[in-house]
């Protein structure tokens, strides 16, 4: 496999199948170091006013049995200790969507992990995708350039850079969130990947795309 083809991965941070994602996708990155992985958020959380986190636990805690099912991930007794605090906490796509979308911008080859480590510090530690700290916190994990959080705290659907990723990720036409795209280097869509969980079948099912 080359650098001829590309995965575009159509996610969202708060996404739980995301987070179940993230073990697929670096069994593929260390299968496959040469394929680029384009992060394209798409908006499952979005609008004015933000839903409050504490109106979807009953949601979140009957979803994270078939989550974890199916992917041996779940949402952590620290995250559900995060969003049941008596202070109204937002879920709010658009905030951490435009942390990665900056980090696309001044560290592209750190999207990717950058990606997977918002959902990691958020559903394991019960982290605040909606606090500076916790994106000045993975940038120094990482080593990457300080973010503009004031960008991040006030982003909204108008925001353009948002407004243009939840547009492409429109565009392409996700059966849901994760959706991981095969292309071409030249954006060409080879085909599509909705639900594949087990890291093995994941880098498999790809290979079966690029090779026919």
């Amino acid at each position: 496999m080359s650098s001829n083809f590309k995965l575009i991965y159509a996610y969202d941070p708060l996404c739980g199948w995301c987070y179940g994602l993230i073990p697929a996708l670096r069994a593929f990155t260390k299968a496959h170091p040469d394929v680029p992985i384009d992060v394209l958020p798409g908006g499952l959380f979005t609008g004015t006013p933000a839903r409050p986190y504490a109106s979807l636990i009953g949601h979140i805690r009957r979803a994270e049995v078939h989550l974890e099912q199916v992917t041996g991930r779940k949402p952590s007794e620290a995250f559900h200790a995060f969003i049941a605090q008596d202070c109204v906490i937002d879920a709010a796509s658009e905030r951490p969507s435009h942390a990665v979308l900056q980090v696309q911008k001044i560290a592209p080859e750190k999207t990717l992990e950058f990606a997977h480590r918002i959902q990691e510090v958020h559903y394991e530690t019960g982290a605040d995708l909606n606090a500076p700290a916790t994106y000045n916190q993975l940038c120094t994990e990482l080593g990457i350039p300080p973010l503009d959080t004031d960008k991040i705290e006030n982003a909204t659907l108008n925001d353009p850079d948002i407004a243009a990723a939840y547009s492409a990720c429109q565009r392409l036409g996700p059966s849901g969130y994760p959706t991981i795209f095969i292309a071409t280097s030249e954006n060409k869509i080879l085909g599509s990947i909705p639900s594949t969980y087990d890291p093995a079948a994941f880098v498999e099912a790809v290979e079966k795309i690029i090779e026919t």
